[in-house]
């Protein structure tokens, strides 16, 4: 943790930290063609490789700040073909990875308890340094600093990791679980692990995600001057994707969840209009 002693500018530090995961993903972009695309599990591992793991060095010093977030938002849209309107929170369950918040908090706490239990850690055994002449300055009213207050952190990001961060109690990866659960207002507990449907291929498993998330109309690329008729005459909103006459079978929410037989040949069938 030297560069924390020795950096000057956390917020440079972070503007490029999120220049780079931007063009890591322009890299990952080019591999989720239409016609063929990579397999989702393929895409995921890339994303872990070239902008997580870009967007997590050195994270404990700079946590508190969310510059990178929104490079490594635009990596889940990417893995999960899901369009912007799609809310954040629905797309980190669909590629099983913590969101940018939950992983650096739980790399901060990791980095605590380094510190703590070990001894060639650069920071074992320090302690951040404390007011000088405190009590000076507190009962002598002749001191010049007399009931003065000093004045706060100009950045939440230059505040040491160690006066924010907690011992881990077991492995970094529950931590990331039980942190990241915090967060969802779902019933369904998140995991660590790619939605059913990682084996299709990248063009169906885009219309997957996009049926999942209950897009709507405009957020299928569609206006209020645009016609939002289907091809059978009905309206095409969301409900009805999933029931439309044209499909061999309708499906439900929950068969999407599941990736069956059903949710997929929905999937198949819109594919190109997603």
């Amino acid at each position: 943790m030297y560069w924390e002693i020795t950096s000057t500018n956390l917020n440079i530090h972070c503007i490029n930290t999120k220049g780079n995961v931007s063009a890591r993903n322009n890299v990952l972009r080019k591999v989720t063609g239409i016609a063929w695309g990579a397999q989702p599990e393929t895409l995921r591992s890339s994303a872990l490789a070239l902008c997580v793991s870009t967007a997590e060095y050195a994270d404990p010093v700079w946590a508190a700040s969310s510059h990178a977030d929104v490079a490594i938002n635009e990596t889940a849209r990417i893995v999960t073909g899901c369009l912007k309107p799609i809310p954040v929170n629905s797309l980190y369950p669909l590629i099983g990875v913590a969101p940018p918040s939950v992983r650096r908090a739980a790399a901060t706490d990791a980095e605590k308890t380094k510190q703590e239990a070990d001894a060639r850690h650069p920071l074992h055994q320090h302690e951040p340094a404390g007011r000088l002449l405190r009590s000076r300055k507190e009962a002598d009213a002749r001191h010049p600093l007399h009931q003065h207050e000093p004045a706060g952190r100009l950045l939440r990001s230059r505040k040491s990791f160690m006066a924010r961060s907690h011992t881990l109690e077991g492995s970094i990866e529950n931590n990331r679980v039980t942190r990241w659960t915090q967060q969802l207002t779902t019933r369904e507990p998140p995991r660590e692990e790619m939605a059913p449907g990682k084996h299709l291929p990248f063009a169906v498993w885009k219309s997957l995600n996009r049926l999942r998330c209950k897009t709507n109309l405009l957020k299928w690329g569609m206006s209020e001057d645009d016609d939002v008729m289907c091809s059978c005459g009905q309206l095409q909103d969301m409900s009805h994707l999933l029931v439309c006459p044209q499909l061999e079978e309708g499906c439900t929410h929950e068969d999407l969840i599941l990736c069956n037989d059903k949710a997929i040949a929905a999937a198949v069938f819109w594919k190109d209009v997603a």
